[in-house]
C-alpha cells in the first residue's frame, strides 16, 4: 500500500521513466495523426496510464503535412501537429475540421492539440484557440485546453536549437510533460469515471500550521496554497463537491472560515472532531451518496492515509506531503478534469442544496408514521420525451451515474440522437422537486420498440434522488405516457450485475418478487401489458406531469 501511494506521488510530481505494472489493465489502440515526432513521449504516456489500469497501443501517421488518414478502426486518435509549418487561417482550419470527420468515422474520440507556436505571444495563442475551438462541431470531438500546462514553464517546453536532431521543436522536458498530461490527465477522463468529490485535511494541508497548536494568529496560505485554493475553486464550480475531514476541535475550525483563511461555502459537509478519520469519511459518503470509486481523499500525514485506505480500499487517497506536492495531486491526479463533458455551475449549485436538503428529509422519513412522509414532502416529478435542450444532461446522466444504473451501455452523443431522432426510440429525462429543494434532472430513461414489446435500455438515475421509494414513478409513469402514444403487448428489462450499481439491483430483485409474487433469479424478465397496469405509480401527495 505504501509503495502504491508512493508512485502515484512519484508520478504527480516528477516524471516517471519506467510503466507500472497493474492486474488487468485495458488495453486500447491510439492513433497519431502528426506531422512531428511524437513517439518519444507517446510511449512514456503508459508510464502514467497504467496508475489508472489503462495501457495503450500507439499507431503513427507518416511525417507528412498533408495529414494522410489510414481507415483503420481506433479507439481514441490525436491530431497532434506543429502548427509553424502552416499558415493559420480560416482555410487552415477548415482543412483541418474535414480531417477531423473523416478520422471520426474511424475512432470513438478525436483529440485536438491546440495551437502552440514558440516566440508567440501568450494573448495572440489564446485567440487563436478560440478561433479554433470553434470550427469544431463533431460530437466525437476534444479540444484540449491544456495551452497553461504545456506553457507555464515555455522557456524549458521549447528546444529549437536542436529540434532537427529529435524531428520536433518540443524539448525533451516538454516532452515528458506531454506524456505525463496525457497518461495521467486527460486520457484516462475519456476512459475511467470522474472524481466527484474530495474531502481535504487542514492542518498543513488546506493551510499551513496547526490551529490547534500555533493559534488562529499563525495560520497561512503559502503560495503553493494559495495556488492551489484557486485550483479546487474551479473544480468545485464545474461539479466536484469538496469537503473537509479533519482531527480539530470545532471552535477552531470555525476561527479558520471566521477569519476568512478559508473560505466555507466551498465545503460540504465539514467533519472536525477527534473522530477516526475513516469514520468521518463514512459518514461523509453517505451524506453524499458518492461511490468510494469518485472519491478522493487528500492528507499530509502518510498514518491518515494508511488508516483511511485501510478501512476503505475502494477509496483514491494522496499524500501531500508538502505543499508542493499537494498543488501538483490536483493539477495532475487522474480524473479530477472531465474534458469530454463539465457540469455547468448551476447543476452543482443544485446539487449541493440538494445535498444539504437530504439531512432534513431523512428527519422527516425517521420520525414519519403510515409513511405521512409523502405528504410532508410534497413531491413534484415531471417527465419530458425527446427533449433536445436537455441533450448534454442526458448525455452526463448517461455516463456518470454509477449506483442507479441497469446496463452500462454508456451511450455516446450520436447513440442519443439515434433516439430522438428514431420513431421507435425514446428518452424520457425525469426532474423532481420537493419542499426542501429542487434537484432539477435527476434522471433518463431509455426504450425501444421491437415488434409488439418495449425494451428498456437503460436507466440511469443520480444518487440523490434515491431514498424517496420512487423507483416505480421513474420507470412506470414514463410507460403509461407511452401506452397512449404507441401500442405494446410486453415490457421486457435486462439487468447488467455491475461493482457499483447495488441499489439498482436491490430494486430488480423486489420488482420481480412484487410482480411474480416470487422472487427470481434472473438477468431480464418481461412483464405483460396487464400486469404493467398493477403497479402503483399513483399518490395523492405526489404530483406527476408530462410537459413535452
Amino acid at each position: 500500500m505504501i509503495k502504491e501511494i508512493k508512485i502515484f506521488n512519484k508520478a504527480v510530481d516528477t516524471f516517471l521513466n519506467d510503466s507500472i505494472k497493474f492486474k488487468q489493465s485495458r488495453l486500447k489502440k491510439v492513433f497519431f495523426l502528426r506531422n512531428e515526432q511524437v513517439e518519444n513521449f507517446a510511449i512514456k504516456i503508459n508510464n502514467y496510464s497504467s496508475l489508472s489500469k489503462l495501457r495503450f497501443k500507439f499507431f503513427f501517421s507518416e511525417y507528412d503535412n498533408n495529414l494522410p488518414i489510414i481507415k483503420k478502426k481506433y479507439d481514441l486518435s490525436l491530431i497532434w501537429l506543429d502548427y509553424t509549418c502552416y499558415n493559420i487561417n480560416n482555410k487552415f482550419f477548415n482543412w483541418i475540421n474535414s480531417k477531423v470527420n473523416e478520422l471520426s468515422t474511424f475512432s470513438n474520440y478525436v483529440l485536438i492539440k491546440p495551437i502552440i507556436i514558440p516566440n508567440f505571444k501568450y494573448s495572440k495563442i489564446i485567440k487563436l484557440n478560440r478561433e479554433y475551438k470553434k470550427i469544431f462541431k463533431n460530437e466525437k470531438v476534444i479540444f484540449l485546453d491544456i495551452i497553461d500546462e504545456l506553457l507555464e514553464n515555455d522557456k524549458k517546453y521549447w528546444d529549437l536549437e536542436r529540434s532537427d536532431f529529435f524531428g520536433t521543436k518540443t524539448s525533451l522536458y516538454g516532452q515528458d510533460l506531454q506524456a505525463k498530461l496525457l497518461g495521467l490527465k486527460v486520457i484516462p477522463s475519456l476512459f475511467n469515471q470522474k472524481i466527484k468529490s474530495i474531502i481535504f485535511d487542514l492542518d498543513d494541508t488546506l493551510y499551513t500550521g496547526v490551529v490547534g497548536e500555533d493559534g488562529i494568529k499563525k495560520i497561512y496560505l503559502d503560495k503553493n496554497q494559495q495556488k492551489a485554493e484557486k485550483i479546487y475553486s474551479s473544480y468545485q464550480k464545474k461539479g466536484t463537491i469538496l469537503s473537509i475531514c479533519s482531527k480539530n476541535n470545532e471552535k477552531d475550525v470555525n476561527e479558520v472560515f471566521k477569519k476568512k483563511i478559508l473560505k466555507k461555502k466551498l465545503f460540504f459537509p465539514i467533519k472536525s472532531n477527534w473522530e477516526v478519520k475513516s469514520q468521518n469519511i463514512q459518514q461523509i459518503q453517505k451524506i453524499l451518496k458518492i461511490s468510494y470509486h469518485n472519491i478522493l481523499f487528500v492528507d499530509n500525514n502518510i498514518s491518515e492515509i494508511i488508516e483511511v485506505k485501510k478501512k476503505i480500499p475502494d477509496i483514491n487517497v494522496f499524500w501531500a506531503n508538502n505543499s508542493q506536492s499537494f498543488i501538483n495531486c490536483l493539477k495532475y491526479y487522474p480524473n479530477l478534469t472531465d474534458y469530454f463533458n463539465s457540469n455547468s455551475n448551476e447543476i452543482n449549485n443544485k446539487r449541493i442544496m440538494d445535498l444539504k436538503a437530504s439531512l432534513k428529509r431523512e428527519k422527516i422519513i425517521s420520525s414519519s408514521k403510515d409513511n405521512n412522509y409523502l405528504a410532508m414532502l410534497k413531491m413534484k416529478i415531471e417527465y419530458r420525451l425527446n427533449n433536445k435542450k436537455e441533450f448534454d444532461r442526458i448525455f452526463s446522466l448517461t455516463n456518470k451515474v454509477n449506483q442507479f444504473i441497469f446496463t452500462y451501455k454508456r451511450f455516446n452523443k450520436n447513440q442519443i440522437k439515434e433516439y430522438i431522432k428514431n420513431p421507435n426510440k425514446f428518452v424520457f429525462t425525469i426532474a423532481l422537486k420537493d419542499k426542501f429543494s429542487d434537484s432539477g434532472n435527476i434522471g433518463v430513461i431509455f426504450f425501444s420498440k421491437i415488434n409488439n414489446t418495449i425494451y428498456l435500455d437503460e436507466l440511469c438515475i443520480s444518487c440523490r434522488a434515491l431514498g424517496r421509494k420512487l423507483e416505480n414513478y421513474f420507470i412506470f409513469y414514463p410507460l403509461k405516457i407511452l401506452s397512449k402514444k404507441i401500442k405494446f403487448d410486453k415490457f421486457l428489462i435486462e439487468f447488467v450485475n455491475g461493482p457499483k450499481n447495488k441499489p439498482a439491483k436491490n430494486y430488480f430483485g423486489e420488482l420481480q418478487k412484487k410482480t411474480f409474487k416470487k422472487r427470481l433469479i434472473k438477468k431480464k424478465f418481461e412483464i405483460p401489458f396487464s400486469k404493467i397496469k398493477e403497479i402503483p405509480i399513483r399518490n395523492k401527495h405526489i404530483y406527476l406531469y408530462f410537459k413535452n
